[in-house]
C-alpha cells in the first residue's frame, strides 16, 4: 500500500443490514465498547428468534 494512503486514526464501516432500535442507540454502544476494546476492531451482532434465524448469518 502506498505511503500515505490510509487516513490517520478509526475507521467505521456501517453495512446497514437491519435497523437495530435501543437505547442507547447502536452505534452509540459500540462506539463506548470500543474506548474498553484493546483488540483494536469490534462487530456488532444481536440475538433473533430461531424461527427467523434462517434469514441472518450465523456466528
Amino acid at each position: 500500500m502506498r505511503q500515505g494512503s490510509l487516513l490517520p486514526g478509526q475507521v467505521a464501516i456501517i453495512l446497514p443490514d437491519d435497523l437495530i432500535l435501543g437505547t442507547p442507540g447502536c452505534l452509540s454502544s459500540m462506539i463506548a465498547q470500543y474506548a474498553d476494546c484493546a483488540a483494536g476492531h469490534l462487530v456488532g451482532a444481536m440475538k433473533v428468534w430461531a424461527i427467523s434465524s434462517a434469514s441472518y448469518d450465523r456466528f
